[in-house]
């Protein structure tokens, strides 16, 4: 069963919902159709199994690491960390997220979407605590979820896009930091978001 569902995130990371076949997973497999409808039922059964596995490792990952940090700052980095070195040893779960994105999440069950609130609930209590500490000021989980999501998401699945960009001389290669590996640009994007969040007040 295993082999199916890292074939399956294989090819609707590449294909998207729509666009995956159900006989070329098997094909891929090495398991006949039958086989993975009697695991899965069916393909939308097989995608929200496929998105509830990532996602739950993915959410299981960033929970440990944040309850590991000290204080809200220490949490907050905890989380970015956490949450880029999963997309790079991952990435089709950065790519998977955005097909429902641009698709308008019309293939989303509830149940892959309880994964996501998970990580909005965690932040939201990392930005709480900072408020309580006095470090933060009163920010929108939601929103700063958007923007660490959105930046890391974008940087690691946008690669082709900004090589290309760079390789017709469009844009230096420093602008886009197209030697930057997802790490750094985290990293600069955590101090950006930090200097927004830090009351005035506050210790870097």
């Amino acid at each position: 069963m295993s082999k199916i569902l890292e074939t399956s995130s294989d090819i609707f990371s590449r294909d998207g919902y729509d666009g995956t076949r159900v006989d070329e997973i098997a094909k891929v497999s090495g398991v006949n159709k039958a086989s993975i409808y009697y695991h899965f039922q069916d393909k939308q059964k097989l995608y929200e199994h496929v998105l509830i596995e990532m996602l739950n490792r993915h959410a299981t990952a960033l929970e440990e690491q944040v309850a590991a940090a000290k204080g809200a700052e220490g949490k907050l980095r905890a989380f970015i960390d956490a949450y880029v070195g999963n997309m790079v040893n991952d990435r089709r779960i950065s790519v998977l997220m955005m097909w429902e994105v641009a698709s308008g999440g019309k293939n989303m069950p509830p149940s892959v979407l309880e994964q996501v609130i998970r990580l909005i609930n965690l932040l939201s209590d990392i930005l709480g605590l900072g408020e309580k500490e006095g470090v933060f000021h009163t920010s929108n989980p939601f929103m700063t979820y958007l923007m660490i999501v959105g930046s890391v998401s974008y940087y690691i699945v946008g690669e082709p896009l900004r090589h290309l960009a760079a390789s017709q001389k469009l844009i230096e290669d420093s602008k886009v930091m197209l030697q930057s590996p997802p790490e750094e640009a985290a990293s600069i994007m955590t101090e950006m978001l930090l200097r927004s969040l830090r009351r005035e007040n506050a210790h870097a």
